[in-house]
């Protein structure tokens, strides 16, 4: 099955080439977008080790948190493994860029879910929803990027370029690409469409919740970042692998593009692993490394005016 699965990939790269069409690698191959994805890397990482030390699986909101994390750690590992080990075949390229697909769209899956849980513990005033919810998030965020990515690394989407020791695919200037749209721009407007709405519901339920309080434009905007960082890192990646298959760009032009979609990790670890929430329960880890005193601390129970923090200060 391998042998059938890689010839396949090979031939369609052959009939590409004698098509002359250009080859567009997917990973980064320059110090400038190199940078981003190692940053990325090592924050996510620590974010992980915060999360599991302060035991986010207590917390239904925080353990959400916890696998959006995990899914920008595995796509930017899969960004630097190539510039480690150089590709020496499809079946090490397509492996490595299921790992990035599926890292990738489950990191766009869980930041949809996240906003529409945080949406229905503003409307419960509890947790309840979230919990109730879990099996579908977790169907929604893990099981249907899996299928995604396993799709996408099937197609000739994913091949192996011998003469530069690349992987790519090869892009036929003047013809839209409806499978690269469908496979990777789909699952980001819809995540960034569905995140945008269920932050604009949850504004209004927190402005409803904290009517007597000031300053909740603050807030509110703040509910933007979520969505911002998707469409920040994103989004000037989806246009460029658009324009390029009508206009044959110059390649140096992916560097900022790629630059952005680098920092797809870093800044949701800012965003949504340093939360305010993160902190205090950091703090508090922090505390009772330290000797204990005479008197008894009480454990805070969470609350929804809780959740807020991942809305009230960064």
């Amino acid at each position: 099955m391998d042998s059938t699965f890689s010839t396949f990939a090979f031939n369609s790269s052959i009939m590409l080439q004698d098509a002359n069409q250009p080859f567009y690698p997917y990973y980064p191959n320059e110090l400038i977008d190199t940078i981003p994805a190692l940053l990325s890397l090592v924050l996510t990482f620590a974010i992980l080790v915060i999360l599991i030390l302060t035991k986010c699986y207590t917390d239904p909101l925080h353990k959400m948190v916890f696998f959006l994390i995990l899914a920008d750690f595995l796509f930017s590992l899969s960004l630097l493994v190539s510039l480690v080990n150089t590709p020496s075949s499809s079946v090490e390229c397509k492996t490595t860029i299921y790992i990035s697909a599926f890292g990738r769209t489950s990191s766009f899956f869980w930041s949809a879910s996240f906003a529409h849980a945080l949406m229905k513990v503003m409307e419960a005033n509890n947790f309840t929803p979230v919990e109730r919810l879990g099996k579908y998030y977790t169907t929604f965020s893990l099981s249907l990027p899996a299928i995604i990515a396993l799709v996408f690394v099937s197609t000739p989407l994913v091949v192996y370029n011998p003469d530069g020791k690349r992987c790519g695919r090869y892009v036929t200037i003047g013809q839209f690409d409806y499978s690269y749209f469908l496979l990777s721009g789909v699952p980001l407007l819809l995540s960034c469409v569905m995140s945008i709405y269920f932050y604009l519901r949850t504004g209004w339920h927190i402005k409803s919740f904290l009517a007597k309080e000031s300053g909740m434009a603050r807030e509110l905007l703040v509910l933007m970042v979520y969505p911002a960082t998707m469409i920040v890192c994103w989004l000037p990646y989806l246009i460029w692998s658009l324009v390029y298959m009508f206009i044959d760009l110059d390649r140096d032009l992916a560097v900022i593009p790629k630059f952005c979609l680098g920092l797809h990790g870093f800044l949701n670890s800012l965003t949504y692993g340093l939360s305010k929430k993160t902190r205090e329960d950091l703090k508090m880890l922090c505390a009772k490394s330290q000797p204990a005193d005479n008197s008894q601390q009480t454990e805070p129970q969470a609350t929804v005016t809780q959740e807020l923090s991942y809305v009230d200060e960064l």
